[in-house]
């Protein structure tokens, strides 16, 4: 079994695991990856893992359903609506199909069951959590840039309709909009606004170099 490689930073994994043998798995797989320094923090109960969770941010949670002080989903579901920018990845020894579904539809990024995987499953399917999770979150700021950019619009519309009827030109009162939100024309090349997916930016576009050309 060779060595697991991940990106070249130091990743914080927090592992909330009551059993001992099953916490040091885990940390036996983190010694396959190389080219990253991981740095393991170990909670027996789901409240030292939310106070952990409040002291400082980490890369991924591996979870264990089964708690000395919470049993089954609502594990997960108390840790994740507290924490929803975190990964997890749930390490359960429950071979439910239900509970399975259920996890990755709560929000979970995986659901491996305890003695079905071996360590360098456990640390490609955390790899690929961490990197999925950050993918979501990009796409979530992104659809709500784009949502309060579409409610600015709609609020703007009957204020073009009414400098529309006031013989106000059009063109005017369309210029005025981006300046009113910070979006104030750069130079007079710029022709038009650009939305960036996946900055979530705003800018102007311009037409420089066709206008030299002709």
């Amino acid at each position: 079994m060779g060595p697991m490689m991940l990106p070249t930073r130091k990743l914080d994994v927090l592992v909330v695991e009551d059993n001992v043998p099953d916490a040091r798995f885990v940390r036996l797989a983190m010694g396959l990856v190389t080219g990253v320094a991981i740095e393991v923090t170990e909670a027996k109960r789901l409240a030292d893992a939310l106070e952990a969770l409040e002291q400082r941010p980490f890369d991924v949670v591996l979870l264990d359903l089964g708690l000395p002080d919470s049993q089954g989903l609502s594990t997960f579901s108390l840790l994740h609506s507290r924490f929803r920018d975190v990964p997890v990845v749930i390490l359960s020894g429950l071979a439910d199909d239900t509970t399975m579904f259920d996890a990755v539809r709560l929000g979970a990024q995986d659901y491996l069951i305890k003695g079905d995987f071996d360590a360098q499953l456990l640390v490609r399917v955390m790899r690929h959590a961490i990197e999925r999770h950050r993918l979501l979150m990009q796409l979530s700021r992104s659809l709500g840039y784009v949502k309060n950019l579409l409610q600015t619009v709609e609020r703007e519309t009957p204020r073009l309709s009414r400098a529309r009827r006031k013989g106000i030109p059009q063109g005017r009162e369309k210029q005025n909009v981006p300046r009113r939100y910070g979006l104030s024309r750069p130079s007079p090349d710029a022709s038009s606004l650009s939305f960036r997916t996946q900055s979530g930016q705003v800018s102007w576009c311009g037409c420089a170099s066709s206008r030299a050309a002709r």
